[in-house]
């Protein structure tokens, strides 16, 4: 589209736009005076404002473009169920503090599935029993980390004490 230029008549910024804001109201964004933009074809208007500060950079406006529709979400048909690798998640995880030893690497991989096949499938539920697996499965894992590394360091030094 072809532009042309003008100047905001309080402050003298220049602005370059296209003829569709020609004759419509814009408000100047340095000193904030509201004007209207002069027709290119027609006589300037003659400013009686405040004497203009010094001249400042250009600013291109945007084309004016019609407002898209508004979107519309799909609806959601089918019924809604519960995941059940976040249900499986959750108990493998929580199983490992007290019957399966090593629950949690099952319930950490299911966890990450779960989530992934939620954030694919609007109607899946679940999404707070995936994070609540993940959350104990890591925890367990942390522990066990740690008490491996307890029981290395003890083991070492009760070596050292038997020799």
């Amino acid at each position: 589209m072809s532009q042309f230029k003008f100047s905001c008549p309080a402050c003298g910024q220049h602005f370059s736009g296209d003829f569709g804001y020609c004759g419509s109201q814009i408000t100047c964004p340095v000193c904030q005076n509201l004007f209207t933009v002069p027709n290119p074809g027609a006589s300037a208007p003659v400013a009686t404002a405040a004497p203009a500060k010094p001249q400042r950079t250009t600013v291109a406006l945007p084309a004016r473009v019609p407002p898209a529709p508004p979107r519309r979400e799909p609806a959601v048909a089918g019924p809604v169920r519960t995941s059940g690798l976040a249900v499986a998640s959750l108990i493998c995880s929580a199983g490992s503090f007290i019957f399966i030893p090593f629950g949690f690497i099952p319930g950490i991989i299911c966890g990450h599935i779960a989530r992934r096949h939620l954030a694919q499938n609007p109607l899946l539920r679940g999404r707070g029993l995936a994070k609540a697996g993940l959350i104990l499965g890591y925890t367990v894992l942390g522990l066990y980390i740690i008490a491996v590394a307890v029981l290395l360091a003890f083991g070492t030094s009760v070596l050292k004490f038997l020799r």
